[in-house]
This record gives C-alpha cells, structure tokens and sequence, in this order.
C-alpha cells in the first residue's frame, strides 16, 4: 500500500515549545470481505487511511522554557536529552492520536454527486 506523509506544527502551551511532526498514514482494508447476501455471493472492500507512525522532526523551545535562550532541538540531539525527548515524545503521540485522516486523500464527497432527490421523483 501507498504510505502518506504529511507534516504539522503542534504547540505546547503549557511546557511553551513547537514540534514539528511528521506523521505517516497508509490505506488499509477495514471491509468485511466476502459475505452472501439472499444466496448472492459479494466482497465488502472499504479502504480507510489509518495512522501508521509519527516521527518528530524537531522542537523549537522559546526563551521562557528555554532558560532566556531561543533554541531547537533536532531529531539527532535526542540522545542528548534523553528524559526530555521522551517527555515530547509522549505528548507528541497523545496530540497525533487525536488527528483525521488529511481529507485531501479522500477525493471528492460523496454527498457531492449524489443526491437522493434524484432518484425519488
């Protein structure tokens, strides 16, 4: 399946710093498959993006989390400030879980095309 990338700014208000994440997202099959419906044989395929990770790009502290100092912390300086990355990092995975799907994936609606209307004249 394809994998989707997309990439968002969260800010933490209360800690006062910006990640930038990027969150990956990929199709998966959460039809019912094969069923028979009055003796007639039929597979249900209905394709949903689903969230399959986040990777965080950096984060950038201003000066009143900072100690007075502006600074970014990048992917690689993790090692660096182990307690601290997992403290983002948990936040970072509660924030991501709450994210749609990017619509723009979707195509157009399907309220767009069709109109119930239409077929009950």
């Amino acid at each position: 399946m394809t994998e989707i990338i997309t990439e968002i700014e969260l800010y933490n208000e209360e800690a006062n710093y910006e990640v930038s994440v990027s969150v990956s997202w990929e199709w998966i099959d959460n039809g019912i498959g094969t069923y028979e419906f009055w003796g007639t044989p039929s597979i249900d395929v209905r394709m949903e993006l689903e969230q399959s990770g986040f990777y965080i790009d950096s984060v950038s502290f201003n000066e009143e989390c900072g100690g007075g100092v502006a600074w970014t912390m990048e992917h690689a300086d993790k090692t660096q400030h182990p307690k601290l990355w997992k403290e983002i990092e948990l936040w970072v995975e509660g924030q991501v879980e709450e994210l749609d799907p990017p619509e723009a994936y979707y195509g157009e609606d399907e309220d767009d095309y069709y109109d119930e209307d239409d077929y009950y004249e």
